[in-house]
């Protein structure tokens, strides 16, 4: 019997993608939900009409490559529209070819509706259409629009200008009053390093302006299958800060999805989160949310080798991070012996508004179920304001020059902050420098269940805490090391100390636990899974696999519940008790960045990729 390879099967399997059903990531809802019948990622733009060679009502064909491409009427497959129209309505559809386009694009007051959408697309998702301005100004400017879908575009920056008012540039701006935008399928690209350090523009900002009326809004957007590489940066790690975030959530914005991204090589923030206008003026602060920045989604992406961090996450209300992977990030200071900003892959920040008579950091801020390896710090936390840190696997942390390297960091740093509850629990926390998780000036703290292993510095600790206020307990956790467990002004209760939590396959990077593991069962409640679904009606009762917990007397220690010989098997994705093709289309699913399953990384290796197939499809056919 032929062996059927894992490529082959991906490339069999692709033919089927349109047909595919998204499963957001643990915690996040499905944004279908909030468009009033419209599915903003598995929606298809409607077929082109038959013979289309002649202007169409609502229906435009772009090619500027065409020698009788002219701006005369909509444009058809025999006489092409030259430049992409602006002036849109309800229902109307552009189909764009050819390219490169030049030109900068305004939106305003385009309305389209759940029932006629007005969609801008490229026609090809394999051979994308690419958008290159020499100006400087943002490529793609909306304003006061409504259920716009944008698709198979490349927004390249490799004309701007390198020095000076270059730096002012971007892909896409989205402003009051807009709602339920979608851009899928896009490449953000090739945008320079500023020749100096000061601010450049983020590649897309959605934001209010100083002059946003109460009422306005910025609100339903989805961000799904971004590529955005190389964006402000040449050399890696960036010399200094320049203001070049990838994705910038501003004051005013409310239920944002960012999902299913690749983000790489970005000069400081993949995704930054700041309530800009009301932190220095509370008079700005306008809508419901006093301007926060408000259910911001970001599940499923993948972030490498950013000068900063993955995600930074200022003045906020509900954020919630989920199945994401980061690596690979260094401190963009310490390369240059400038005191070590960076290098962690979450920052939950205490920048709040003392000086403008309000009290906001970022509150309720959820980082569940992500994997983050070979940075500086997995989780910043120095909000002091109700965060909640659950089932993270964090490994391999690297040493810094001038700052501590860590897991896990909890941290109150300014008194005018309110006091609230954090929640450190169910993480794994394999191979760090200094700290695994450090509590410092922390209020409320439950700290739970969470692995800790390896550590590298014997001057350092594997649990450690310093100006306690008033930690709630710091109960069952699995502590250990080859050498000596260590840990500082923390009575841990009901702790297991040096046992070794028996990992599945270290050198694989595989942190399942094996059947006789110390941390089976030793877990207690979290606390947290009842107080997710009291806030927002949904699940989080799983683990970094997505399997259910308990499934044992009690919650397992760490990330990973234990199934067990006889339950599901690794390749058993789907967990439904047999091995078959839905398991490997699920797998390659994730590979598309159709869907997120953490599950997929059938071997442990951290990433899915055709050895995950070939292990599923050899299981498949025995």
């Amino acid at each position: 019997m032929r062996r059927l390879t894992a490529v082959w099967v991906i490339g069999l399997m692709c033919c089927h993608v349109q047909g595919f059903s998204y499963d957001p990531p643990v915690g996040i809802p499905n944004p279908k939900d909030f468009f009033d019948g419209f599915d903003p990622i598995e929606s298809v733009c409607p077929d082109e009409p038959d013979n289309w060679n002649h202007d169409i009502d609502h229906w435009y064909y772009v090619n500027n490559q065409a020698e009788n491409a002219s701006d005369a009427g909509n444009g058809n497959r025999l006489v092409p529209r030259k430049t992409i129209p602006t002036a849109l309505q309800s229902g109307d559809v552009v189909i764009i070819e050819g390219g490169p386009y030049h030109e900068r694009y305004a939106f305003a007051n385009i309305r389209g509706t759940a029932a006629n959408p007005v969609w801008i697309r490229g026609a090809n998702s394999n051979n994308k259409v690419v958008i290159q301005i020499s100006q400087n100004d943002y490529t793609i400017r909306i304003h006061d629009c409504s259920y716009m879908i944008f698709e198979n575009i490349i927004i390249d920056g490799s004309n701007q200008d390198l020095n000076g008012e270059g730096r002012k540039s971007g892909a896409v701006a989205i402003s009051e009053d807009s709602n339920h935008l979608v851009f899928r399928h896009i490449d953000v690209r090739n945008f320079p390093e500023t020749d100096f350090c000061e601010n450049a523009l983020a590649g897309i900002i959605i934001s209010m302006t100083s002059s946003w009326a109460y009422g306005e809004t910025n609100q339903y957007h989805v961000f799904y299958d971004i590529n955005m590489n190389k964006y402000r940066v040449s050399d890696w790690p960036p010399s200094c800060e320049s203001g070049g975030q990838g994705i910038t959530l501003q004051d005013g914005v409310d239920h944002i999805w960012i999902l299913n991204s690749r983000f790489r090589e970005i000069a400081e923030d993949a995704i930054h989160i700041i309530g800009y206008h009301g932190r220095h003026d509370v008079s700005l602060k306008r809508g419901p949310h006093d301007g926060l920045p408000n259910y911001i989604y970001i599940g499923g992406n993948s972030f490498y080798r950013c000068g900063e961090n993955a995600v930074d996450i200022k003045e906020s209300n509900h954020v919630i991070v989920s199945q994401n992977v980061a690596h690979h990030f260094r401190c963009t200071k310490d390369s240059y012996g400038w005191g070590g900003a960076g290098g962690q892959a979450i920052v939950i920040n205490n920048e709040g508004e003392s000086n403008a008579g309000g009290n906001e950091s970022a509150k309720n801020t959820w980082i569940i179920y992500n994997r983050f390896y070979d940075l500086v710090y997995g989780i910043y936390d120095e909000s002091g304001n109700s965060s909640y840190l659950v089932g993270n696997l964090i490994y391999d942390m690297v040493p810094t020059q001038s700052s501590y390297s860590m897991g896990i960091s909890v941290a109150k740093i300014d008194s005018y902050l309110p006091a609230a509850v954090e929640y450190v629990v169910n993480n794994t926390i394999y191979n760090f420098p200094k700290y695994g998780i450090y509590l410092r000036a922390a209020h409320d703290v439950y700290c739970r269940n969470n692995i800790i292993s390896n550590l590298v510095d014997q001057t350092g600790y594997h649990l450690r805490a310093i100006n306690i206020y008033g930690i709630k307990d710091v109960k069952n956790q699995l502590l250990f090391d080859q050498e000596e467990v260590r840990t500082n002004n923390i009575l841990c209760e009901d702790c297991i100390y040096n046992k070794d939590p028996l990992f599945v396959d270290i050198s694989a990077k595989n942190f399942h636990l094996q059947k006789n593991s110390p941390a089976i069962d030793a877990g207690i409640d979290p606390l947290v899974v009842d107080i997710f679904y009291s806030l927002y009606g949904l699940s989080i009762n799983v683990d970094l696999s997505n399997t259910q917990r308990p499934q044992g007397s009690a919650w397992d220690i760490g990330a990973y519940e234990y199934v067990g010989t006889g339950n599901y098997a690794d390749e058993d994705v789907n967990q439904d008790g047999a091995v078959t093709v839905n398991d490997v289309q699920i797998v390659v699913n994730v590979i598309l960045g159709t869907t997120s399953n953490n599950r997929a990384d059938v071997n442990g290796s951290g990433t899915t990729d055709v050895q995950d197939v070939q292990a599923v499809v050899n299981e498949v056919i025995g």
